[in-house]
């Protein structure tokens, strides 16, 4: 009798455990904001690595509302001059910025709220949003109602944006069918203490959201210093991003990594801090995305 007692308890002990485990692992990682601005700092800075892949893709944050999304873009516009916010975007507006995006005075298109596009005439988005996976894709020409036998520079350009969980669930099938997700990074975050805007309105004082420094833009190009191993890590980190093909991601997050080894060298901080960083971000690539500590 005794030992049917203690082999119950010790199953119920062992499951217990197990239960704690699981929890543990549901919870989402922690994510310090200051890695999240290096990296979105790094996705703009992507276009000078060099190299032989052209996509320029880009970066789209997912939260719920709240989250200072908006906040975390606006600081790349802040600080890089060629890297443009624009609060809602059509054809005309893409077109009348093409000659700036092919001749490289922006490199990075910023939309606070991605979900402004939709909030118009259905296959009006549709078509802006081609031209979207164009410009962070094989790149830009003309527009429909132009003359196509007029050569033009082509236009290429790396695109930040933001949206909630609930829009990207809305149209995920479609962005899946039409190639759209294959070409961003998409980082699932939420805040690690959700009163915090809350707080700071009742403290009366902004959340102060800052870099204490800057990666600059380059004078040139940014060499490409990553190894072969540090790539085929960087395969198995975008491993549950959507799309299929994860080709352009890898691509991306790759040059991010050049970005920050570059600058991490000028900054006189050890390289493998580089990788470290990247591996700390991509948790927000995971299926359960990461928590925001600030």
């Amino acid at each position: 009798m005794r030992k049917k007692k203690t082999r119950r308890r010790a199953l119920r002990s062992k499951t217990r455990r197990h239960s704690q485990t699981l929890n543990q692992k549901s919870e989402a990682t922690p994510l310090s904001v200051g890695v999240l601005l290096e990296v979105l700092c790094a996705v703009h800075l992507s276009s000078y690595v060099e190299g032989p892949f052209h996509d320029r893709g880009g970066l789209m944050i997912v939260g719920p509302p709240g989250v200072l999304k908006s906040t975390f873009l606006a600081l790349v516009e802040k600080n890089y001059n060629d890297a443009v916010l624009i609060s809602d975007m059509n054809v005309q507006s893409l077109n009348d910025l093409r000659d700036q995006i092919a001749s490289k005075t922006i490199r990075t298109l910023i939309l606070p709220e991605y979900a402004k596009l939709h909030e118009r005439h259905l296959y009006t988005a549709q078509n802006v949003e081609g031209h979207i996976r164009a410009l962070v894709g094989e790149g830009f020409t003309s527009a429909s109602f132009e003359d196509s036998r007029i050569n033009r520079l082509r236009a290429r350009c790396t695109l930040l944006s933001a949206m909630t969980p609930k829009f990207q669930t809305d149209h995920f099938k479609a962005w899946e069918d039409s190639g759209f997700n294959r070409r961003f990074l998409w980082s699932l975050v939420r805040l690690k203490d959700p009163d915090l805007l809350e707080r700071s309105v009742e403290n009366w004082e902004l959340v102060d959201i800052r870099l204490a420094y800057i990666p600059p833009s380059p004078l040139d190009s940014i060499p490409n210093a990553t190894t072969v191993n540090e790539r085929q890590e960087i395969r198995r980190l975008v491993r549950y991003q959507p799309g299929g093909s994860h080709a352009v991601q890898i691509a991306l997050l790759s040059k991010v990594l050049a970005v920050l080894k570059w600058w991490y060298k000028l900054r006189k901080r050890p390289e493998r801090d580089a990788i470290k960083t990247v591996r700390s971000f991509a948790h927000s690539l995971g299926k359960e995305g990461a928590e925001i500590t600030i």
